[in-house]
This record gives structure tokens, sequence and C-alpha cells, in this order.
């Protein structure tokens, strides 16, 4: 099983519907503001913690790529980024993800639930009807069961 993450630089009021489309402008391979010169201060540190504590796997050897929580390289595309996961670290990484990604105000979402995982503070999170969402608590959890319901 595999499951992406999509972590990005936001401000001010954000929908899961927003947030979806900028993982998807991600994956194309579009700059979701292609006007605007693109600038990632706050991804490149991201990126930087966390592989020393998960090494990219360009950097691994075979062996050492069956243990990594990386099933693919990171697709990273201006200020934000695609991080696809193996299934047997799953929930251990996607903790990480979404600490290192508060801690480096930047938006972690899962595309496959639709939803907002963390927040930096700056950002309003807000459903489709405009109300406040938070916390994401259902997120959260279903991404944890994965890490019980997976045999290690």
């Amino acid at each position: 099983m595999r499951v992406e993450i999509g972590v990005f630089f936001a401000e001010g009021p954000l929908t899961e519907e927003d947030a979806l489309r900028r993982h998807r402008a991600c994956c194309a391979g579009i700059a979701a503001e292609p006007e605007e010169p693109v600038s990632a201060p706050h991804l490149d540190p991201f990126l930087d913690d966390l592989t020393e504590r998960y090494p990219a796997l360009d950097s691994l050897t075979a062996d050492q790529r069956e243990q990594s929580p990386w099933a693919r390289r990171f697709d990273v595309n201006g200020d934000q980024a695609v991080i696809t996961l193996n299934g047997r670290k799953c929930a251990e990484a996607v903790d990480l993800i979404m600490n290192l990604a508060e801690r480096h105000g930047l938006v972690c979402f899962d595309p496959g639930t639709r939803s907002i995982l963390s927040a930096p503070p700056g950002v309003q999170v807000e459903d489709p009807a405009g109300r406040a969402v938070w916390p994401l608590v259902l997120a959260t959890l279903s991404l944890a069961l994965i890490g019980v319901l997976l045999p290690h």
C-alpha cells in the first residue's frame, strides 16, 4: 500500500479543495502560481530535516531502500512537494512529516482523504461552507490506523 502526502506553503484562508488543487498542480508539474517567481524558503529546510531522519532514496543501497518509508523520489515543484510512502513505516513517517511541516510553516495534505492534516498558525483552514475546521482529528486518526493495521 502506498500513501501520498502533499506539503506546501500557503497563507491566509485555505479550503481542502484549494489544497487538492495545489496537490494536483504539483503532480502535473505545474507551479501553483506561475506568474510569480517561486521561492521555497520553507520547503528546503523541511526536506533537509526530513531526509536527515529518513535519507532520500538516491543515497541508499538496495537493502536500505527496503527499510525506507519512501516509495519513490519526492516530487518537488516550487514551494510544494509530493511525498509517496510505502506502507511499513508509513504512520511513523506521516507523523514526522506533519510535525516538520508545522515547524517549518507548511501545510500537510492527504489527497487520499482530501484532508488537511496540519497547517501553520497563520493559515485558517475552512470547509467549503466557510466554517473554520480545527482540529482535523479524523484525518490524523485514519493515518495512525494505517500503521496499526499494516504488518510490521
